[in-house]
């Protein structure tokens, strides 16, 4: 409530500055904090001799690189509100969090924090769909429009992404930007792993329900399947998605093999050999450096009713699908033992090459937005 306030009277004080003529500043905030790729791309524009600055939720500095911090603010600073009134272009990764309420004069660039695997926005019941009323959903879809209408641009990875996210945001083909990901760009700097697997990390989705993931966690961390990995000299590490980081912590924190989450788990992905996941776009990205992307799906039935997905999972999974832990050390074996085994995450192109992505954004900005 009072951090609430707090942004109203920033918003209030502020104001009258955002309706001035706004400067050729850039501004960046992302529900991830300082990370993905809103960091990349301010980086980049900071190197460039770009006006820009980094809202960041925490305000923490200590793992920001030294010849950035002078340019991160905390969200809520007085600081921060100035440039929101006075800034021309702000890039997001999420919705509008934390910000005090002055970004409506500003061009707004929604980098969206995963290629869609799961239907989103528009697209989806889960959504869209908060009450049993139909006239209460209307009147909420129509609210909730004017929500994500305030977007001007959404950067894209593909051709099927871009339609995916015209039809989710309800905006035109025209204001989606099939510039490529600044995430699938840094990526791309990664060694490609062989198909030699040692070191293997298990990257679940969040779910309401975590009875089975957590089930299926106990089972991989077990003293005996753990044993059974060690024959096959592999050590499988897991990183909960950080939701359900608090969750999982009672269960599993003193473990070696449970790793503290971050959004910025992308700057871990070269000290791996291979990946498993499961429902979330993390398996886009990791398509990106390399074929061995594993998927284990205990509850797939459960979750398919309870979202929507674009694609049916069996068919980006393909060959390289288990549903227990018992059939995950058998493809771990096939894979190791250089079996041709392979997804279908490249067929289905919703990720396709973009040459500099980071390049194109930081160029559009210049040439249609910055006068």
């Amino acid at each position: 409530m009072i951090k609430n306030l707090y942004r109203l009277l920033l918003t209030v004080l502020f104001f009258p500055l955002s309706l001035l003529k706004r400067k050729n500043i850039m501004l960046f905030y992302s529900d991830f904090d300082y990370a993905d790729s809103t960091q990349f791309v301010f980086e980049e524009t900071v190197k460039q001799g770009h006006r820009a600055y980094y809202l960041s939720k925490t305000g923490n500095l200590d793992k920001i690189p030294n010849e950035f911090k002078q340019y991160v603010l905390e969200v809520t600073s007085i600081k921060a509100a100035f440039y929101l009134s006075r800034g021309k272009v702000l890039f997001l990764t999420h919705g509008f969090g934390q910000l005090p309420l002055l970004f409506f004069g500003l061009k707004v660039i929604q980098f969206w924090h995963g290629v869609p695997f799961k239907k989103i926005l528009l697209d989806s019941e889960f959504d869209t769909k908060k009450f049993h009323s139909n006239f209460l959903n209307h009147i909420y879809i129509k609210l909730y429009k004017k929500r994500i209408n305030l977007y001007d641009y959404i950067v894209s990875t593909g051709e099927r992404t871009s339609q995916i996210f015209s039809n989710s945001f309800g905006v035109s083909a025209g204001r989606v930007l099939n510039f490529g990901s600044p995430r699938h760009q840094k990526m791309a700097e990664f060694k490609i792993a062989p198909r030699a697997i040692k070191k293997v990390i298990y990257l679940p989705t969040w779910r309401d329900d975590r009875t089975v993931l957590g089930n299926t966690c106990e089972k991989i961390l077990s003293a005996d399947f753990q044993a059974q990995l060690c024959e096959e000299n592999i050590q499988l590490d897991i990183s909960f998605h950080p939701f359900d980081q608090v969750f999982f912590s009672n269960y599993f924190n003193q473990n070696p093999n449970v790793l503290k989450s971050t959004f910025n788990i992308y700057e871990q992905f070269n000290e791996y050999d291979a990946f498993i996941v499961d429902y979330s776009s993390v398996a886009f990205d990791l398509s990106t450096i390399t074929d061995n992307v594993l998927f284990l799906l205990p509850d797939i039935k459960q979750y398919q009713s309870e979202r929507d997905l674009y694609v049916d999972i069996s068919e980006v999974a393909g060959e390289l699908c288990a549903t227990n832990q018992v059939e995950l050390l058998e493809l771990l074996r096939e894979i190791k033992n250089n079996t041709n085994l392979y997804n279908n995450i490249k067929k289905l192109k919703f990720v396709e090459k973009n040459d500099n992505p980071i390049q194109k954004i930081i160029h559009f900005v210049e040439t249609k937005i910055f006068e």
